[in-house]
């Protein structure tokens, strides 16, 4: 029997005691640009028979949805819906791949490849873009695949059947942003793909990501949490369940009913998003955490110690506009000269000026229903803002 859960944050954006000014309805997020190209049948010129332009819009809402809900600040716009191929396609047009099973075994990701190439080699029948993550919608499977965080390559195709399924695309934009499947980096079902069955047969493989557990495709919660404690779910502390469902219903797990990401997670995604896929997407993450090391470089495993330091890299450049702030109290006065978005994370709460303001939490959860975002010219000083980080609630 499945369980519902979902991802409740109670609050994770920036709250001002002071007013403020809002830029436009979509200011103070990151938008990563999406292209579809929906691949045409050859014989007589028809979609795939179950996609339509409203299930695309469905899966980038309940994308946006769940982005939403973590308060990092990323949305995904939907660019454009194409057509591609048809029954006057060339040989080696995209209808070529109209029914191609890249799920085979031995074949799958080479033929992914190759589309990509044939794609890159005639960028205008194949309607490829340099600024948007392409995906390709075809008939030849159900479910979706893109290159792994190893591989060069940036297509990402889903099956028709799939057109609607916003935890499923949502996995393969992980990918695109450099994460694994929580169960290792070369391992897809429970005996991996044939280069890698014998090492993912032997245990769980690490994703790269900290704060998951150790994870198996075909592992129920009691697995993991006899791997990671010893003992079976309902044994489990609190805390300790939390942390075995963040991976088993985890976006990039293979159990299905996905609906989470952790915070290790999205900062990977950060860094792939500010570093390697800088083309499909505007604005930049600074990250700022009190007491880390001087001379940091606003990244999330060397942020700045400071926000006026985050500040003054938002103002030198103008696509650097969200600072996140890791827990913990920023005690300084600053003035911000440039529209800049402060977040916090589910990490837990975070206050700039004085950590002495017991109604600061009260207040933030008392205006939870304010807009997301806020920006503009501000002038803090010590008790005047502070925000608060969340945690998960399950229903």
């Amino acid at each position: 029997m499945k369980r519902k859960v979902s991802c409740l944050v109670l609050i994770a954006s920036l709250f001002l005691l002071i007013p403020v000014r809002m830029k436009t309805q979509d200011g103070g997020v990151i938008t990563i640009r999406l292209s579809y190209k929906v691949v045409l049948n050859p014989a007589n010129g028809a979609r795939p028979p179950r996609v339509t332009d409203a299930d695309l819009n469905t899966a980038v809402n309940g994308m946006n949805g769940f982005m939403r809900d973590y308060f990092r600040g990323y949305r995904f716009q939907l660019v454009e819906i194409l057509d591609v191929g048809g029954k006057s396609d060339p040989p080696a047009g995209p209808s070529m791949w109209y029914n191609t099973n890249f799920f085979d075994p031995n074949n799958g990701e080479a033929w992914r490849d190759q589309m990509e190439a044939a794609a890159l080699n005639d960028p205008t029948a194949y309607q490829w873009r340099n600024n948007a993550i392409n995906i390709y919608i075809t008939n030849g499977i159900c479910g979706g695949i893109c290159s792994f965080p190893d591989d060069p390559n940036d297509i990402i195709i889903i099956g028709d059947c799939s057109d609607a399924n916003a935890s499923l695309q949502l996995h393969e934009i992980g990918h695109y942003f450099n994460l694994c499947h929580t169960q290792g980096c070369p391992c897809a079902g429970c005996t991996g793909n044939p280069s890698s069955a014998s090492a993912c047969n032997n245990g769980p493989m690490s994703d790269g990501i900290a704060d998951t557990l150790p994870d198996r495709q075909c592992w129920t919660q009691d697995n993991i949490a006899q791997n990671a404690f010893k003992q079976n779910y309902n044994q489990l502390t609190p805390a300790e369940q939390q942390q075995v469902d963040d991976v088993f219903f985890n976006i990039m797990s293979y159990h299905g009913n996905t609906s989470r990401l952790t915070e290790q997670q999205l900062d990977r995604w950060s860094q792939s998003a500010n570093l390697d896929r800088v083309a499909v997407r505007t604005g930049r993450m600074i990250f700022a955490q009190s007491g880390a090391p001087s001379g940091g470089n606003g990244s999330p495993s060397n942020p700045y110690n400071t926000v006026t330091a985050a500040a003054a890299r938002a103002a030198s450049d103008p696509a650097a506009d969200i600072i996140i702030l890791r827990p913990g109290s920023f005690n300084q006065t600053l003035t911000i000269n440039t529209a800049v978005t402060l977040r916090a994370t589910r990490q837990g709460a975070a206050v700039v000026g004085s950590s002495a303001f017991p109604a600061m939490a009260t207040f933030a959860e008392s205006t939870k229903s304010q807009p997301e975002v806020s920006e503009g010219k501000f002038d803090y000083s010590p008790q005047q803002m502070g925000f608060a980080g969340s945690g998960n609630k399950k229903e």
